[in-house]
């Protein structure tokens, strides 16, 4: 019964996350949805594309991401 109750809550959970984002997307404005669609990815930068340098995390600003 215990494993039950637990599958019950998650599925309960993520209904209401996938609800939650449904609201969500039909709130934004298609403008907004384009704008997260190309927002870029910080997580990670890498300056010189051309170099072996395997990409680093993304701690501090530079000249690059400033302009």
């Amino acid at each position: 019964m215990m494993a039950f109750a637990m599958c019950s809550t998650v599925v309960t959970v993520n209904v209401k996350a996938s609800n939650r984002v449904e609201d969500m997307l039909n709130r934004m404005t298609l403008r907004q949805k384009i704008t997260q669609m190309l927002m870029v990815d910080f997580r990670y930068w890498d300056e010189d594309t051309t170099d072996s340098v395997e990409k680093q995390p993304f701690t501090k600003m530079n000249a690059q991401v400033q302009k």
